[in-house]
């Protein structure tokens, strides 16, 4: 407490305490303290006994009591002093401690300038009025021999999180290395997170403006301000994960309009900035796999519906089936993705039992999209288109779709103009 002690003696001073000898001080003051107190205590409680005793005359009983308490104090003062002396003898450092002063610790802090007193700083704070006067930078300091991911700092105009205007005008983001520092002088509210793989959305061009966080799953309503504002997307990765994602103007099961599959491979630093031209309200986000076959076998594309009782149209169906080799093959592109237009997936009619007309009349996937088995961990891209009308639509698979008619994707009047199977995790 900010106040003025007593300067007792044989004890410390510690009203002109400097530093980290003051907690020392404090801790051998009030021990000190104890102990005279203890002294002045038993020596009025043997002042009283032997007043009791004087006129304890006549009076056994008060004069056992008193008897009692001299022996008492005199024991408690005995006791007291013994303590001190075996405690002195074993250890003085017990009895006088002193402080080592800790080496610096990782984290983050608000500093008042180049070498200067570091505080603590919180994850976000929503009123930069409340920050120690003088201190208008943040310091990330890092671990001692270990990893330290990078730091984003959300930099607020106003106070609660918010731009200018009552939108996100003026809002920007710092990435900090640890070891380096950011300015937070002249704003209204920040927040910080550190650096994680995933996707990450724009309010700006070119990656500028407010970020969201990472979102690492598809996400069938992107939350405001973001939903149907991003103008940017940018893909962090790491040594384990390569993030891609397909955005759509509507439900990402729907066969809604969509943007062509983006695959953050490892040709892709995390500098990326993929340019959004529609509005976004969904996402599909998956991993993508660089190895085909760990994915499974491949994906196999039927010219009609599956029957009720089987689990493909068997002998009632042309077949096209696209094996893990193609896909890795395509993958050497370096899109990321197999990709062909629906009449290039020429069905075989091998041993299967149909009229000659229906072969026909059935050629091809582009001419008969009956049903797709997915054998493995792929994701089926079909992408249809009005005539006349340069709007893409798109069905997105991650499972079998035993009969693509019951489906939205083609719609009236729409045609299958192309399929992309890209491998996952």
């Amino acid at each position: 407490m900010e106040i003025i002690y007593p300067n007792i003696p044989f004890l410390p001073d510690i009203n002109n305490c400097v530093g980290s000898e003051c907690l020392a001080k404090f801790i051998s003051y009030w021990f000190g303290f104890g102990i005279m107190l203890a002294g002045v205590i038993a020596l009025i409680s043997l002042i009283i006994a032997s007043v009791q005793l004087m006129v304890s005359a006549g009076n056994p009983g008060m004069r056992t009591d008193a008897t009692d308490r001299i022996k008492g104090a005199l024991l408690g003062m005995v006791l007291m002093v013994s303590a001190f002396i075996l405690i002195r003898t074993i250890n003085p450092v017990l009895i006088t401690p002193s402080l080592t002063p800790l080496g610096e610790v990782a984290g983050i802090f608000y500093t008042n300038g180049e070498g200067g007193e570091t505080k603590p700083a919180p994850i976000s704070e929503s009123d930069t009025a409340n920050i120690p006067e003088g201190f208008q930078t943040i310091i990330y300091k890092c671990a001692e021999g270990g990893f330290s991911p990078n730091l984003y700092v959300w930099k607020f105009p106003q106070k609660n999180f918010i731009g200018n205007n009552g939108w996100y005008d003026g809002v920007g983001v710092t990435e900090i290395s640890c070891g380096e520092n950011t300015d937070i002088g002249g704003i209204g509210s920040f927040k910080m997170a550190f650096k994680t793989p995933g996707v990450y959305y724009f309010l700006g061009d070119n990656c500028s403006g407010l970020m969201s966080g990472p979102a690492i799953s598809d996400e069938a309503q992107i939350a405001d301000p973001f939903k149907n504002n991003i103008k940017s997307i940018r893909v962090i990765n790491d040594s384990n994960n390569n993030f891609g994602f397909i955005v759509h103007n509507g439900d990402v099961n729907s066969g809604s309009p969509c943007g062509s599959p983006y695959v953050a491979g490892p040709w892709v630093d995390n500098n990326n900035c993929a340019a959004i031209n529609m509005p976004v309200s969904s996402i599909n986000i998956f991993r993508w796999n660089s190895e085909a076959k760990s994915s499974g076998n491949g994906v196999s594309f039927y010219s009609k519906p599956w029957g009720k009782e089987s689990r493909t149209p068997g002998d009632q169906a042309g077949f096209y089936n696209l094996i893990f080799d193609q896909i890795q093959e395509a993958l050497r592109g370096g899109d990321g993705m197999w990709g062909s237009a629906p009449e290039n997936l020429v069905f075989n009619y091998t041993n299967v039992n149909v009229p000659l007309a229906y072969i026909n009349s059935c050629p091809n996937f582009g001419a008969c999209s009956g049903s797709i088995k997915v054998q493995g961990n792929y994701l089926v891209v079909l992408y249809t288109r009005y005539q006349g009308d340069q709007t893409i639509y798109c069905q997105i698979s991650r499972t079998d779709t035993p009969n693509l008619d019951a489906t939205e994707f083609k719609g009236s009047g729409k045609a299958l103009i192309w399929v992309n199977v890209i491998p996952i995790k």
